[in-house]
């Protein structure tokens, strides 16, 4: 639901900042074993789309569809105890494509040299400061062992 992460669509390679913090407008009540969300005060139509993810009491699930400002359903069905006035946070990917890494964009024309073949083995790090006061470093090993 929040985490720092490489991910790899096929085409391009990104650094990813997903955070599930923003909180959509209203309450929702939602049944265990059902995939209808039924919302009080919210605007699903506006905040939300098909396919993002919303996380409901500590679980994560994909919005599958939005029928109106108050009612949209999610797969999986929901899995907690049945309950009212939930809370609603909206997952969000921050994606950075390998084009736009600011310091070396790790194609061979960065300072390192280093050209990244997704072929084969890498040696990945991430690392960032605690308590949200700080910055995030994405990399990866070259060949010559140094952190780039």
């Amino acid at each position: 639901q929040n985490g720092m992460f490489f991910e790899y669509d096929g085409a391009t390679l990104y650094a990813v900042l997903r955070n599930s913090i923003n909180q959509a407008s209203g309450t929702v009540s939602v049944t265990n074993g059902s995939a209808t969300v039924t919302g009080t005060g919210t605007a699903f139509l506006t905040q939300l789309q098909p396919g993002q993810f919303i996380v409901i009491r500590g679980q994560s699930y994909r919005i599958v569809q939005i029928v109106s400002d108050t009612s949209l359903s999610t797969s999986p069905e929901y899995r907690g105890t049945t309950i009212g006035n939930a809370i609603v946070s909206q997952t969000i990917d921050v994606r950075i494509p390998q084009s736009q890494f600011n310091i070396d964009r790790i194609d061979g024309t960065g300072p390192s040299g280093y050209n990244i073949d997704l072929t084969r083995m890498q040696m990945w790090y991430i690392d960032y400061s605690w308590y949200g006061a700080g910055f995030i470093r994405y990399g990866v090993r070259g060949t010559n062992g140094l952190i780039t």
